[in-house]
């Protein structure tokens, strides 16, 4: 989630985040990852303003539009505290993501073939969030790892965010390669 200024914001959230990792020791790896979204938002409602465009049968269309794009670049560490030579290894997780994005709103409203610009919109700015949670690897083989991830807790390391304070639960699943 991204946030700008009272008006303005949006979230970003990669589908995909290719990453590189380094095993540090046999029980902590550290990664970094990189991942790009972009999201628009339209929402608008349709009414009349008064008795008399009821009576004509004239609308008048109210529409937003926002739109949200970012670069997200986890930095994650993974730690085990069991035996690390099992083929199903339980890690926690704990990952600071700094993110960048921009957004640009719209809102404009039509009636009797007349568009009406009302406000627009746009910012940019940095953000930095904490994550944490567990991770659950199965070595395949010596060279593949399949995994599942469930992040648990979600900060917003820079201001207040709504949606951070709600502590969103996300999952992810993936598999990783041994060079």
């Amino acid at each position: 989630m991204l946030s700008f200024n009272s008006m303005l914001g949006g979230s970003i959230e990669p589908l995909v985040t290719p990453h590189i990792g380094y095993r540090l020791n046999r029980r902590l790896n550290v990664q970094l990852s990189i991942g790009y979204d972009k999201d628009r938002e339209a929402f608008g409602g349709t009414y009349f303003e008064n008795e008399e465009d009821e009576d004509k049968g004239i609308l008048t269309y109210d529409d937003s539009y926002n739109t949200t794009w970012g670069w997200a670049v986890p930095i994650m560490l993974e730690f085990t505290p069991f035996n690390t030579n099992k083929r199903l290894q339980l890690y926690t997780t704990a990952k600071l993501v700094p993110t960048y994005g921009a957004s640009e709103f719209q809102s404009i409203r039509r009636r009797e073939g007349i568009t009406t610009v009302l406000a627009t919109d746009e910012g940019s700015g940095f953000n930095t969030f904490f994550i944490g949670g567990l991770l659950l690897k199965y070595r395949i083989n010596r060279r593949i790892d399949a995994y599942l991830e469930g992040n648990l807790i979600y900060k917003d390391l820079q201001k207040y965010s709504p949606y951070a304070e709600y502590g969103p639960k996300t999952f992810g699943i993936g598999i990783n390669y041994k060079l």
